[in-house]
């Protein structure tokens, strides 16, 4: 059972690198030694540059499926009722299951460094493993470059701090899906005992923050010394964010029920308020660093707010993003051809004809009133919004990211048409050219296609436009207000601001949150919604969801608030719009019953492969697998 279990964690373990991994398992015959790969700087460093290529960007190119995340929770939807997202993930069926997120092999086209097919379990721990080899062999490094800007020992420290930073945050990636691990901060060998019984995630969850720290204390502030090719790369800024972002979810209330209790758990859950007073600690450190970077990082205005996710030509690093995948290849991030971004497209449009994902009316519900209302009590409360134009007059970051019923899809030429249906949406049932598209037996059709997120103006069938490249951010600058405003609230209440900065000020946490909104221009937070912590807890995780739209975070909060189970069973919504017969629509909702989602008290974890724990003994599998 050892062997086996070895085994399988060498499989695991085992980092996706051609290059890398070949060349340090050449024999010393063949004059391949480790003292030639870590002893040298730019060796070292083209080590660890593979090593960041594991970071997974989920707007890599348009064959990485792992965009449709979002379609686990309530935030998008995928179109065709027969796709396995719809089969296996929202039917709840999980265990073995070859979708997004949940793959962990290691061959075949896993080795696609396009990033086709490839996903985090697996990535998370080939970069885990390299990282280790990096780290034990850094005492090797004795070769430097000679003109370099920085010192040997600045040098040498900017490589440890990457490898630190790098194992910290995949072996976060593991956790935060899988639950509590096995300490990784080792690499192992064949005949490594790594039977071991699993810890509880907030033990596990100490480790990840334990390589965050030393990645602190090795990271340089910024690269301003270095070429634009280190544009991008990660900081102290950096470090500290993902420490608070790890402590963010160690606070969260399903971090915090003991694994065996899991199952059975449908009690109130409730946030350690321990580590979030460490968590709110280091968000602090985190904005306090940020603003000390001078211009290097910022939140964009509202005209600008798009540059967080494509930017024209090369240089495709976000001044607001902490921490973004590396640009690894211009021409994998650039789009080559009229597909575009292709789960976010529908066939017509230049994506992948029915099989591709959707905004759902949930989603757009989030959405405020342009004076700041929730849509169920704009009208009591005298707002200027109208129900019979429900998409107008609204939270302009509805239109940034959803096009809605009569909005125009194409905007850069005079085209009245793509592929043959009407640049304006028509999700009108049953007439609407749009509905008729979509509106198959095989079809779950919302009414609504993705907008501006990692969608450039032109990027569709018609216009054609390229010559973009794709951003995904990890950690923006306004993520960091919105996990401030959460852990403030349950420290301290809406309206109590925690221990002040010098920096950033005594903020509470409706602060926090007006700023995020400031930006979009939203007014501030109306006092009736911050009226208790509970009232201001669910209307900040309401500006969570809308800021951070599409973002592949939706997903993860709804499982470490401990609420997807109560959320999904709401159902998923689309538009429900019909003619009135003078010119004009009727406009509601309706329940897509095709699209519910099976969501159990199990599937607050994912489960392991069950290949893989028939290898183990002690390894214990999550509860109701």
């Amino acid at each position: 059972m050892k062997k086996k279990y070895s085994y399988i964690l060498i499989l695991l373990l085992a980092p996706i690198f051609f290059s890398c991994e070949e060349y340090l398992d050449q024999s010393p015959e063949m004059g391949i030694t480790n003292e030639k790969v870590f002893g040298d700087y730019y060796n070292f460093k083209g080590f660890l540059d593979r090593a960041n290529g594991l970071l997974h960007n989920y707007v890599y190119d348009r064959m990485d499926f792992g965009g449709e995340i979002g379609c686990y929770g309530d935030e998008a939807q995928h179109v065709s009722a027969g796709n396995g997202i719809c089969t296996r993930v929202n039917k709840g069926n999980w265990l073995d299951c070859n979708l997004p997120g949940f793959r962990w092999t290691l061959d075949g086209e896993e080795f696609d460094m396009r990033h086709r097919y490839r996903e985090v379990p697996a990535e998370a721990a080939a970069g885990i493993r390299a990282c280790n080899l990096a780290l034990e062999n850094a005492n090797l490094l004795t070769k430097f470059p000679p003109e370099a800007e920085y010192t040997r020992v600045e040098l040498k420290n900017q490589l440890i701090g990457q490898a630190y930073f790098l194992r910290g945050w995949f072996y976060f990636m593991l956790i935060r899906d899988f639950g509590g691990l096995p300490n990784m901060q080792k690499s192992f060998l064949s005949d490594a005992d790594f039977d071991q019984y699993r810890p509880e995630y907030q033990e596990s969850s100490k480790w990840a923050v334990q390589d965050l720290d030393s990645a602190i204390s090795y990271l340089p502030e910024n690269w301003n010394k270095t070429a634009s090719k280190d544009n991008g790369r990660v900081t102290i800024t950096t470090a500290k964010a993902v420490k608070e972002m790890i402590l963010l979810y160690a606070a969260s209330p399903n971090s915090n029920i003991p694994r065996a209790q899991s199952l059975s758990f449908n009690g109130t859950p409730e946030y350690n308020l321990t580590i979030a007073a460490e968590a709110m600690k280091t968000c602090i450190e985190a904005l306090e660093s940020a603003q000390k970077t001078g211009n290097r990082y910022k939140m964009y205005s509202t005209a600008d707010y798009n540059l967080n996710f494509y930017r024209l030509g090369r240089d495709a690093v976000s001044d607001e993003a902490i921490f973004q995948p590396p640009i690894a290849s211009q021409q994998a991030y650039m789009q080559q051809s009229g597909n575009g971004t292709a789960w976010y497209l529908p066939g017509f449009d230049g994506g992948w004809a029915g099989s591709y994902s959707v905004p759902t009316h949930n989603a757009v519900e989030w959405f405020e009133t342009k004076d700041g209302w929730q849509l169920e009590d704009a009208i009591a409360k005298g707002s200027t919004w109208n129900p019979a134009m429900p998409y107008d007059n609204r939270d302009p970051r509805l239109k940034k990211f959803i096009f809605c019923h009569g909005d125009a899809m194409l905007t850069l030429k005079t085209t009245s048409n793509v592929g043959g249906l009407p640049k304006n949406l028509e999700a009108n049932q049953p007439d609407g050219k749009h509905f008729k598209y979509e509106g198959t037996a095989n079809a779950i059709f919302t009414g609504y296609f993705t907008a501006g997120k990692f969608r450039w103006p032109g990027n569709n069938l018609s216009d054609n436009v390229t010559g973009y490249a794709r951003i995904f951010p990890f950690i923006r600058y306004a993520q960091l207000y919105l996990d401030y405003a959460e852990l403030a609230n349950e420290l301290n209440g809406p309206v109590i601001a925690p221990t002040g900065s010098d920096v950033i000020g005594n903020l509470t946490a409706v602060d926090a949150i007006n700023i995020v909104r400031n930006r979009v221009e939203m007014p501030i937070v109306k006092p009736e919604y911050y009226a208790s912590k509970e009232k201001f807890r669910e209307y900040i995780r309401l500006e969570r969801a809308r800021e951070l739209y599409s973002e592949e975070h939706r997903w993860w909060d709804l499982k470490r608030w401990r609420v997807a189970k109560e959320v999904l069973s709401k159902g998923i919504w689309g538009a429900y719009i019909t003619s009135n017969g003078s010119g004009g629509f009727n406009f509601g909702k309706q329940q897509l019953t095709t699209a519910a989602r099976v969501f159990e008290n199990k599937h607050y974890w994912y489960p392991f492969p069950t290949s893989t724990r028939n290898m183990m003994s002690k390894f214990e599998q999550n509860p109701g697998w």
